[in-house]
């Protein structure tokens, strides 16, 4: 049976202008007597003739009554969609709900309506929340969210008409791959909460994990490229192989779906190794490290013993050194910059791993000593040289024999067994820890002193000797500011 409204008659003395507002029956089951139009602070419910239907992935339909239409369904048991009321009068938000086993919808809400032409609703409609908290509810890369935004209402002999065709908001994507393999895929944002008051949706672009199921595909991801300029999709697969794969246009259309191949050593066709950031124009590529134990150390450099055996877990790091030109796209400087090294205090370095970090959805840092000699060295790849890819100085690095005392742009030596370059010469680089004195003792992936007065440098500088330029050498640095130095970056899982 049709609730009915009781009707508020307002005259407005300016123009006499009459308007009528309905307000539904209150939960309670009382009529709302003749008053002046303001908002009810008690929740109204009534039945309502909702036109609601869903036009939904891959020919997914879904209406108040059964159709003959490809993969049709109608409404389940519960079904809620998120409305909001649009009138001269103000805003009004509710819910609808679907009752499965009476076919109709009720309608909760509080304020008033209001009759007179159609006016506009907006109705939002979501599979796969977390929960929701009030009229907020959480969201994941996997929430289906159906909406429309040009929906309409109408108030005729006291019933209340909703007209909605909901259609997808993302595009969605999944992989293809051997069952259980684990994924970080950057560059794909998605939602993490919509406010159901305001008709707004917060989003995050902070790198999430995929994993391949028994059917061999992951689940499907709900969402956009982060980047529309370049879009990308990065994958940094168990932690040992990681690719990029950038498109042409944007691939990842609301509404439609999408599958890809996940790319392998031996068939990546269309994929680059490593994981490639652009911004703006300029790229950085992070190389991953597989991670394992290593004899850290060398008892013939002073500062650099005892050896010690070192575990590290597995993480991606900077093919080159920051360049000067990337650090001024990343933080939006006037300045052009160039290709070689950018330099500067260790306290700026740590500020822009919190701006790459925010622009990419990375989690990136400054490497610890650790990882930085372990990636030198050539991680488990590793042929044991003395410099960085060689034990031939002049094939990989820029030193006070070569240099003509200045620094290079990045990629003019041969790459070490990972395919970094110049961390032997060229700039000298800061890491993450302090400066501390080595011991005996085994460590699992080990971050040295927590503050000092001095960092630690690695690397060697296009002035150095060769002494200066093995993989094993560490000297203190001041952190003064006026000393500036070079920096590479990691991203851990």
């Amino acid at each position: 049976m049709k609730r009915f409204f009781s009707q508020i008659a307002v005259i407005f003395t300016c123009g006499m202008f009459l308007t009528t507002v309905y307000s539904c029956s209150s939960d309670s089951g009382e009529s709302f007597a003749e008053k002046t139009v303001e908002p009810s602070p008690e929740i109204h419910v009534c039945e309502i003739n909702f036109n609601a239907s869903l036009a939904g992935y891959d020919g997914q339909v879904k209406s108040n009554s059964s159709t003959r239409a490809e993969n049709a369904e109608t409404w389940k048991d519960g079904d809620k969609v998120y409305l909001r009321f649009t009138s001269p009068i103000g805003i009004t938000t509710g819910e609808a709900v679907y009752n499965a086993s009476k076919s109709n919808w009720m309608l909760s809400y509080y304020g008033s309506l209001y009759e007179d032409a159609a006016n506009s609703c907006t109705a939002v409609y979501i599979e796969n929340a977390e929960k929701a908290e009030a009229n907020v509810i959480l969201l994941n890369q996997h929430s289906i969210i159906y909406e429309d935004n040009t929906g309409s209402y109408i108030v005729e002999d006291g019933n209340l008409t909703v007209t909605a065709n909901l259609k997808p908001k993302l595009g969605r994507l999944r992989f293809k791959g051997t069952a259980g393999k684990v994924m970080k895929v950057y560059d794909i944002s998605h939602y993490t909460f919509y406010d159901a008051s305001t008709h707004l949706y917060t989003d995050t672009n902070a790198a999430f994990e995929s994993t391949v199921n028994s059917d061999g595909y992951t689940d499907y991801i709900y969402g956009y490229f982060t980047n529309e300029t370049y879009p990308s999709v990065k994958l940094w697969i168990d932690k040992k192989e990681a690719y990029t794969r950038f498109f042409t246009s944007n691939v990842m259309v609301a509404g439609e779906s999408g599958v890809m191949t996940i790319p392998t050593e031996t068939s990546h066709s269309s994929w680059t190794w490593g994981l490639t950031f652009n911004i703006d124009g300029k790229t950085m590529t992070m190389i991953p490290v597989e991670g394992g134990t290593f004899a850290m150390g060398n008892e013939a450099e002073e500062n650099s013993k005892p050896v010690h055996n070192v575990t590290l877990d597995s993480y991606c790091i900077g093919e080159t050194e920051v360049t000067d030109e990337f650090y001024c796209k990343a933080t939006g400087s006037t300045s052009a910059g160039s290709t070689i090294p950018r330099t500067m205090v260790k306290s700026s370095w740590q500020s822009f791993a919190n701006t790459f970090s925010s622009l990419t959805g990375g989690r990136f840092f400054l490497p610890t000593e650790a990882q930085w000699e372990y990636a030198a060295r050539g991680g488990k790849k590793s042929k044991g040289y003395m410099y960085s890819g060689s034990n031939n100085i002049d094939d990989v690095a820029w030193y006070n024999n070569n240099s003509d005392k200045k620094y290079h742009p990045a990629k003019q030596k041969l790459p070490n067994e990972l395919g970094l370059y110049d961390m032997s010469g060229n700039a000298l680089e800061i890491v993450r820890d302090y400066w501390f004195t080595y011991t005996n003792s085994s460590e699992i992936n080990p971050i040295g002193a927590s503050s000092s007065s001095y960092g630690i440098a690695r690397g060697g500088r296009y002035d150095y000797g060769v002494s200066q330029l093995t993989t094993t050498c560490r000297s203190s640095w001041s952190n003064n500011s006026s000393n500036t130095i070079g920096g590479r970056m990691v991203i851990e899982w």
